[in-house]
């Protein structure tokens, strides 16, 4: 089983976010996409979810400390299983008859020209009259 570090993910431009909750502990078991902590930033909470599935060897931040985009959060015994996506065998390639390729037909609408009276010189509260003339 190989060690893998767990980073917080990309803050934008947050900096020195606090680490409100913990929500795992050295030795819990992480299912992927789990969240490992919770972080507060002055407009939303966010977790920290776990990129792979395994057991938390170490977490390095604690509650109340503050951390950045980059920072290690935890480092995590990896499970072979899932940190490794398993290859599938390599099945004949069939290709089938290419179909036909026939061009698409232009669609043209008449759109009446009044209908698209410019609105920017009426009021919004004004209700709408087709004989309004705009005069520039």
């Amino acid at each position: 089983m190989a060690l893998k570090e767990i980073r917080v993910p990309d803050l934008g431009s947050f900096k020195d976010v606090a680490v409100i909750e913990l929500l795992v502990a050295a030795g819990d078991r992480l299912e992927l996409e789990s969240s490992i902590a919770t972080l507060e930033t002055e407009k939303a909470t966010m977790d920290v979810p776990s990129p792979v599935a395994g057991v938390v060897k170490t977490l390095h931040i604690s509650r109340g400390m503050t951390v950045n985009s980059g920072d290690l959060v935890a480092t995590v015994e990896a499970d072979e299983t899932v940190a490794k996506p398993a290859t599938p065998a390599a099945a004949p390639v069939v290709s089938a008859p290419a179909a036909p390729v026939t061009a698409a037909k232009p669609v043209a609408r008449t759109v009446n020209a009044g209908a698209l009276a410019d609105t920017a010189d009426r009021s919004a509260t004004m209700p709408y009259r087709n004989n309004v003339r705009v005069n520039r």
